[in-house]
């Protein structure tokens, strides 16, 4: 009888053992097949986020006579991608600020690698000493240039809210998941709605425009030596006979900076509706871009009080009254003269410092599936790009590129490691920074900037921009030398 017990034990122990091995290879099977899917659905959504840029892109460049004449380019909140299987495949734009707004023009902040430390206190989001302590670290430790508002984080004294704002504004994730009708109500481009809470409100490392007239032509640079050739382009521009006052003037003016224009057609006499056209086609800035320059037509109350020149009432009055301009008026930088904002006087000060026009746009896209009943509803499963879009070339490109799917928790990460001490910035900063991609070549690595995530699935080659000097190859100085910086960005033509 024991036995026979003990057999039947050992048959029930053998038993439960195989179900225990059963299962756990049908768990494993499962998980397997699950990750499989899970895989599979997340590659097919960077595809997805892959085309939704390029459509983007286009979407954009179609505008850029919409750019020249100081205006801003629009997108819809979604694109449908392709319908197939009862499910849609969307991109949705999503609110990229507290204002609803779905595009962040870069040229409505300050150029971080061009402004003084006076310039930045000035923002009052940092003070004097802080502000001169991020000049001084550009200067000595990053040879002048921040490739990435990431870099700042480098600064003693500096930690990752102050630069990028607090967690809860990363809440990418709840947006994505939210139907269209649950999104921000969008105001107008001109209301100063969003209130100044880091560094990234202010500040930017893509200051940079193409150095063209309205009729994007190249313009004239006047800090070279006389030639017939420069008498012809002005000739062409203003009529016979304003070569010979323009070689004249060169004999009495050293043009070697923007302000000098300025200063001329003050002493001149010039007519205020005549420095327009002045100040469109004329620069003492050499090569094909101008950088660090702020739109006046886009920038906040606080961007525009911290240039100088510009009063604290002044730049009130700007953001209040753009929005009522007229094209014509929109699209010079003299508008605020025209409507007796500022002083003549006040634009020796901004002379080079101001546009009136946005050739970089941040935005934040998430692509993904929904029920085609329910194409406003929530993106199911959604992948997250937060994009820098370059249209300063004929042919568009990605200047910079990350996943922010997780980028709130990764905030809060780092938020909560600096406040315990804990050393974990380093890998915080895969979220938060630039890592240059495997498929990046030598050139490209040096010049890396604000990139963040390995994005090789997205693969850049289609974006490579014609030189910048194809556009206008008529227009150009041969004798100009290169310009001293470059535009920044993970994809560029190599010089």
């Amino acid at each position: 009888m024991k036995r026979r017990g003990f057999v039947i034990l050992s048959v029930f122990i053998i038993v439960m053992l195989a179900l225990l091995v059963v299962t756990g290879v049908l768990y494993m099977a499962q998980a397997e097949s699950t990750a499989r899917n899970r895989a599979a659905s997340r590659a097919q959504t960077r595809s997805l986020s892959w085309s939704a840029a390029q459509v983007l892109m286009n979407e954009l460049n179609a505008q850029r006579t919409t750019i020249l004449d100081g205006g801003l380019p629009e997108l819809e909140e979604q694109y449908e991608l392709y319908d197939a299987d009862g499910a849609l495949a969307l991109v949705r734009i999503l609110p990229i600020g507290a204002d609803g707004t779905l595009l962040q023009p870069e040229s409505a902040r300050l150029d971080i690698n061009e402004i003084d430390a006076e310039t930045l206190a000035a923002t009052n989001v940092v003070d004097t000493q802080l502000a001169q302590k991020i000049i001084e670290h550009r200067d000595q430790h990053f040879d002048g240039t921040y490739r990435s508002l990431a870099d700042l984080s480098s600064v003693p004294g500096i930690d990752p809210q102050l630069v990028f704002g607090p967690a809860s504004r990363f809440n990418l994730m709840q947006r994505a998941q939210r139907s269209r009708s649950e999104q921000p109500m969008r105001t107008p481009s001109g209301a100063d709605a969003s209130a100044v809470e880091a560094l990234s409100d202010v500040i930017t490392v893509f200051g940079f425009e193409p150095a063209i007239q309205r009729n994007e032509k190249q313009r004239i640079n006047l800090d070279v030596p006389w030639s017939d050739e420069l008498g012809e382009r002005i000739n062409e521009r203003f009529g016979d006979g304003a070569s010979q006052i323009l070689k004249q003037l060169f004999e009495r003016v050293d043009f070697n900076e923007e302000s000098k224009i300025i200063e001329t057609m003050i002493a001149f006499g010039t007519e205020t509706e005549d420095w327009a056209e002045i100040l469109d086609v004329l620069t003492t800035e050499a090569g094909a871009f101008h950088f660090g320059r702020v739109n006046i037509n886009t920038a906040s109350r606080d961007v525009l009080a911290a240039l100088p020149g510009i009063e604290p009432e002044q730049a009130a009055q700007i953001v209040q009254m753009r929005e009522s301009l007229d094209a014509d008026d929109r699209a010079s930088i003299i508008w605020p003269i025209v409507q007796g904002i500022l002083p003549r006087e006040a634009y020796v000060e901004l002379a080079g410092g101001i546009t009136t026009r946005s050739w970089t746009y941040r935005l934040y896209m998430a692509a993904g599936l929904v029920d085609r009943e329910q194409p406003d509803g929530p993106l199911g499963d959604p992948q997250i790009y937060e994009l820098v879009i370059d249209l300063s070339a004929p042919q568009p490109r990605i200047a910079y590129l990350r996943d922010v799917t997780m980028l709130q928790s990764a905030v809060m990460l780092a938020s909560d490691a600096t406040v315990r001490g804990i050393g974990v910035q380093s890998e915080v900063d895969d979220e938060l920074d630039d890592t240059p991609s495997a498929n990046s070549s030598p050139d490209q690595s040096s010049n890396v900037t604000e990139s963040g995530l390995d994005p090789s699935p997205l693969n850049p080659a289609p974006l490579m921009p014609t030189p910048p000097k194809s556009t206008q190859p008529a227009e150009t100085n041969a004798a100009e030398p290169p310009p001293a910086r470059r535009r920044l960005g993970r994809w560029h033509t190599a010089d």
